[in-house]
C-alpha cells in the first residue's frame, strides 16, 4: 500500500475512531489518518478515503470525494443491513462495522483503488 495514502476520520466518536485509526495504520496498510468533524476542512486534507458514520452529512462527503476522486466508507459499532442499504444508495463506496479487521480494511482500499 502506497505511504502517501490519505485517509479522513469525518466526524467519528473517539471510541469508533481510535481502533479504525489503529487498523488503518498498521502494517501493511499504513495509511496516514486525520481526523476532521468539519465539513468545511475536509477538502484540505485531499484524501483518497473518507469514513464517516455520520449519515447526516454522508451526501455533502460524498459531493465533496466525487469533486476530489475520493472514496467515502462508511462504519458503524454494529453491523446493520439498514444502514449499509442506505449508506450505498446515497453514495458510499463501502461500507464496514466494528471491530475493525485489517484485512477486511486491506481488501476494502484495495479494490477501490483498482477500480479508479
Amino acid at each position: 500500500m502506497d505511504k502517501t495514502k490519505r485517509a479522513v476520520l469525518f466526524q467519528l466518536e473517539p471510541d469508533l475512531a481510535q481502533p479504525l485509526q489503529a487498523a488503518l495504520t498498521a502494517e501493511p496498510l499504513r495509511v496516514n489518518t486525520h481526523t476532521c468533524d468539519d465539513l468545511a476542512q475536509l477538502a484540505d486534507f485531499q484524501a483518497h478515503w473518507i469514513f464517516t458514520a455520520n449519515l447526516t452529512a454522508l451526501d455533502q462527503a460524498v459531493e465533496l470525494a466525487t469533486a476530489s476522486h475520493a472514496k467515502v466508507v462508511v462504519v458503524s459499532r454494529l453491523a446493520d443491513t439498514r444502514t449499509y442499504l442506505d449508506a450505498m444508495d446515497r453514495g458510499a463506496h463501502d461500507y464496514c462495522s466494528a471491530p475493525f479487521d485489517r484485512a477486511h480494511l486491506q481488501w476494502v482500499l484495495q479494490h477501490h483503488d483498482r477500480a479508479e
